[in-house]
């Protein structure tokens, strides 16, 4: 990299101070930017700024201040179109961040070039707008500086590259995070399958990308594995959440969207690439895209195993047992990206509206971050979705309520506790499933997939009156030998119990349970047959 001239008057401070890294070069400074309306609208502030350097740009980076003009606005949908000298044209995103109050602010974004520009020489455009329009101005940007950085990017990845995820056989489960940056933005995996995966042995292997991020913002993603010889077995684009990716090989009987649709897999080295979304795959590990994505914080979650059950299974679920009228509460379990934690509970008694019976579920006291936003739904034991919640809590934290009758009150901007997502729940077994923003809840089979990168703890409340156990049916003491009929055979029955020659089953001739056998219990007795009962 050239030496910088720090007397160029379009130079920032910040170049200069950054001058002995070598990277940063020319920047500009725009102040009191409105960002409005969709790109390429008429409510676009479009700015411009000429650069003299003759060197060749492959980051550009941001920094400013983003004031809030509009409530509904968030700051990851400012963005800002910027078309390079040559026509080249691309897309910044410099906040993850949703909500705001005020002003937010961005300290040294670096947006990786899909193309360098091989000079920095003439106009450069800059189109501010929002990806999300909401009516009237959304947000502008006090100030914001765009500085053109000279720092080549990497080549691609390539298989060479690959993450080694060892040996996977049954009972395998690898859940893991990994970030990468090119000129495309790839991310390959490398693992030994050491045992054949197929319908004969119902043994299964799944893959999903669910909440793989790009610098773009897109969590659009395509997948494929190859063998270790570079021959492409099997590619997705949108089988996962939300456009995101998945495959399936092997046991091919279990439903959902884990069905074994892709193909049976021997034993051996096989590689897996997450690509940005319009990839194209071909034998010889070929991986192109047409994206501008250069930086990818890919997810993949690996599963191996035995499934002998047809059908979907239930989720491996934290059983919270029968609920009492005491509820039950999770307090500060672990969420983790494109994470789902699943919860089971048993109902002796119905919820029933009608009866004054409620259940209330909240997410309330979760700490998540970059965004508090929890998801929740309820399925019932054959794995069909009942209701599901985003926003109904605090804030964008979840609630669900069934029934009538509730004592809970909502928290803060919370929906009231008031039945609304049904007015009667059978007793039985349910499924909770908790999750961050976003997640899809399939109808049926506990399909529940997220692409959320929000991550922290969550607190689950579930609030109830049901009984611990069911009432006892009404019993009626004088019918001794249990025919549901109050008649002479039962007092026949308890004369023979009485006289100890055979007392029907679970009888005992202690009718009045003081600890003796006497006439004090044949004058109980006689009393309650002659008081008889309703059978």
């Amino acid at each position: 990299m050239r030496a910088m001239n720090c007397m160029v008057s379009a130079a920032l401070v910040l170049a200069c101070a950054a001058g002995a890294f070598g990277a940063p070069r020319d920047g500009v400074t725009f102040n009191g930017v409105i960002s409005d309306g969709p790109d390429n609208g008429a409510g676009n502030s479009v700015l411009s700024n000429v650069f003299s350097g003759t060197y060749a740009v492959g980051k550009v980076r941001v920094s400013g201040t983003l004031r809030e003009l509009n409530t509904s606005t968030r700051a990851s949908e400012a963005r800002i179109r910027v078309t390079t000298p040559a026509g080249r044209t691309f897309v910044l995103q410099p906040f993850t961040v949703g909500g705001f109050e005020g002003t937010v602010s961005v300290s040294d974004y670096v947006f990786t070039m899909p193309v360098v520009e091989t000079s920095a020489a003439g106009q450069w455009t800059f189109r501010f707008f929002e990806s999300v329009d909401d009516s009237g101005p959304d947000a502008q940007w006090d100030t914001v500086t765009i500085t053109l950085d000279d720092e080549v990017p990497p080549p691609p990845p390539s298989h060479e590259d690959a993450v080694d995820l060892g040996d996977v056989e049954d009972g395998t489960l690898i859940d893991r995070s990994d970030t990468t940056t090119g000129t495309k933005a790839y991310q390959w995996y490398k693992f030994n399958l050491t045992v054949p995966v197929n319908s004969d042995e119902q043994r299964f292997l799944d893959m999903d990308s669910n909440a793989t991020i790009f610098n773009t913002g897109s969590t659009d993603t395509e997948m494929a594995i190859f063998n270790d010889q570079g021959v492409l077995i099997a590619q997705d684009d949108d089988q996962g959440a939300f456009n995101s990716s998945l495959l399936s090989h092997g046991h091919d009987t279990r439903g959902g969207e884990y069905d074994g649709q892709d193909p049976d897999l021997a034993a051996g080295i096989y590689y897996v690439v997450i690509a940005p979304y319009n990839a194209t795959f071909a034998n010889g590990f070929v991986v192109n895209t047409s994206s501008n994505a250069t930086t990818i914080n890919a997810r993949l979650r690996l599963t191996c195993g035995i499934d002998d059950v047809p059908g979907a299974s239930a989720p491996q679920a934290e059983d919270l047992g029968e609920l009492s009228p005491t509820g039950a509460k999770v307090e500060d379990h672990a969420l983790g990206r494109g994470g789902v934690a699943w919860f089971t509970f048993t109902l002796l008694d119905p919820v029933d509206g009608e009866q004054g019976v409620f259940l209330d579920l909240d997410t309330e006291s979760s700490v998540l971050s970059p965004q508090n936003d929890t998801e929740l739904a309820l399925y019932d034991a054959s794995g069909n979705r009942i209701a599901w919640d985003d926003n109904d809590g605090f804030d964008r934290l979840s609630a669900l309520s069934f029934g009538s009758g509730s004592t809970s009150s909502p928290n803060g901007d919370g929906l009231p506790y008031d039945g609304r997502d049904g007015a009667l729940l059978p007793a039985g077994v349910y499924y909770v499933a908790v999750s961050g923003f976003n997640t899809e809840h399939g109808l049926s089979e506990w399909a529940v997939s997220s692409i959320s990168n929000n991550t922290g703890v969550f607190t689950l409340v579930i609030r109830t009156n049901v009984s611990e156990v069911p009432p006892p049916p009404p019993t009626c003491p004088a019918d001794f030998n249990d025919d549901g009929f109050l008649d002479f055979f039962d007092l026949d029955a308890y004369l023979i119990c009485f006289e100890e020659i055979e007392c029907p089953e679970g009888k005992t001739s202690d009718f009045n349970e003081d600890g003796f056998t006497d006439f004090f219990d044949l004058d109980a007795f006689l009393e309650a047959f002659d008081a008889g009962c309703d059978l």
